[in-house]
């Protein structure tokens, strides 16, 4: 995307972070203490990626938050997207 680009351009300590991984670990409270260990996105990130998925027909209610602070969200197929949309998370970052 335009956006993912012109945030590698920057002089940030991390440009662009991709979190590969559920959203219940992602940022610095992430479950079970991962958040403290290795967090994603790191601290100064300029650009953060989720790249999720869950297998059902809604997500957890707790992970529509953790996934609308990240910049975008890439997900598997049109199922996927339609299934976080409409669980709440913000259709413009997908």
């Amino acid at each position: 995307s335009r956006k993912l680009i012109q945030a590698g351009n920057s002089k940030h300590s991390w440009d662009v972070a991709i979190c590969h991984s559920t959203p219940d670990v992602w940022h610095p409270d992430g479950a079970f203490g991962w958040g403290h260990v290795q967090p994603c996105p790191p601290r100064g990130t300029r650009f953060t990626v989720g790249r999720t998925m869950y297998e059902t027909d809604r997500l957890p209610e707790g992970w529509v938050p953790r996934i609308n602070k990240m910049d975008e969200v890439w997900v598997p197929s049109h199922f996927a997207l339609e299934q976080f949309a409409s669980s709440g998370v913000e259709r413009s970052k997908l």
